[in-house]
């Protein structure tokens, strides 16, 4: 689980074995998580909240090796997503590096990957 914000508002990013990664508005009184659709065919290991080219992104890293990113706005799929290590990611973090987008992964292996958008 991650927590950010995005269009102003608290949220929350969740994936799960079944490879749903869901939304959650926490600022809601009963948060309910909208599912960001392109369903992942492998477990969700890691996710993480952040901007990119004024866009709030959730990304998630699955057993599969791949990484996938969502538009917050519309909920869905940012890009091709992100591929090169054969192991999947077990943390995620994007932020911005030297005046760009940056996102990192940490696999179990002890390699980190970086990646700019």
């Amino acid at each position: 689980m991650a927590i950010g914000t995005a269009r102003g508002q608290t949220v929350a990013i969740s994936g799960g074995e079944d490879g749903d990664v869901r939304l959650w508005r926490l600022t809601e009184s009963s948060p309910i998580g909208v599912s960001l659709g392109g369903r992942i065919s492998n477990a969700v290991k890691t996710v993480a909240i952040g901007a990119a080219h004024g866009r709030d992104l959730a990304l998630a890293g699955s057993d599969d090796g791949a990484i996938r990113l969502w538009d917050l706005a519309t909920a869905r799929l940012y890009g091709p997503g992100l591929t090169g290590p054969g192991t999947g990611p077990e943390a995620l973090g994007i932020c911005s590096l030297n005046a760009r987008t940056t996102v990192l992964s940490g696999h179990w292996d002890g390699t980190l990957w970086t990646w700019s958008l």
